[in-house]
């Protein structure tokens, strides 16, 4: 394994960490898990945005930039598909077995998982105060279901992808990578314009992914009243969760 892909594959395990759930099922973590103190999240959090930064500078270093991910038609006949069932890491573990470019980024479960999601085959729902991914009724029929499962860190549920479903990922693979590029493109152009009405969030709780967007603009020198106008909250709501996450003193 390259260091890209190991800093990269480090990166999505922390990540996961860092929202409450196990880094390869997905699955929420106990609530008493350790992971979930708020000092450890923190440090997780820490983790990652250096990660992010040593990659970077690798990249620099090497002064070009890598492809985005990409398979040929021939290349995804070339998958195998599993005729049990299996989980998203498992399945782009193998898609990206299926190219050995060093010059291309390899591909993780969010574009997938979130091109389910703006398709209703996946949903977001709330378990044990975790929001967790689950099949919706559309995605149950395309094959995908919840199973428990086992690892060292105890029981979850996670899941898990037929056949059909694994079919159905290949045959949509090249509207998948063409969804996260247009979501790429736009990745927080909306957040200084917002469509919405201003502090729509005002009162809502606080969730993983809107604090993982706060850290990201927080790093990347957003104002507070930016950070408010794309998110929804106020300037006191922002500098209050700011403050919780250990980013700021007052």
């Amino acid at each position: 394994m390259e260091k890209e892909e190991k800093l990269l594959l480090a990166d999505e395990y922390i990540s996961s960490l860092a929202k409450g759930l196990h880094p390869i099922t997905k699955a929420v973590l106990p609530e008493d898990s350790v992971i979930n103190d708020v000092k450890i999240v923190r440090c997780l959090y820490f983790v990652s945005e250096a990660i992010k930064e040593a990659m970077n500078c690798d990249k620099k270093k090497s002064g070009r930039k890598k492809k985005p991910f990409s398979l040929s038609q021939h290349e995804i006949e070339n998958f195998r598909i599993s005729n049990g069932e299996i989980t998203i890491s498992a399945i782009v573990k193998k898609l990206n077995e299926l190219k050995n470019d060093e010059n291309m980024v390899k591909l993780t479960t969010k574009p997938i998982t979130q091109w389910l999601l703006n398709c209703d085959l996946l949903q977001e729902v709330e378990e044990n105060g975790k929001t967790v991914k689950r099949p919706t009724e559309s995605g149950k029929s395309m094959g995908m279901s919840v199973r428990r499962m086992m690892t060292d860190h105890g029981f979850f549920n996670a899941v898990v992808y037929n056949s059909k479903a694994q079919q159905f990922i290949l045959d949509n693979l090249w509207s998948i990578l063409n969804f996260d590029k247009a979501i790429n493109k736009e990745k927080y152009k909306s957040d200084i314009t917002p469509q919405n009405s201003k502090n729509k969030n005002v009162g809502q709780p606080w969730n993983h992914d809107e604090e993982m967007d706060l850290i990201d603009m927080y790093n990347k020198k957003y104002t507070i009243a930016e950070m408010s106008e794309a998110l929804g909250r106020t300037n006191g709501g922002i500098r209050s969760r700011l403050k919780k996450l250990g980013l700021i003193d007052r």
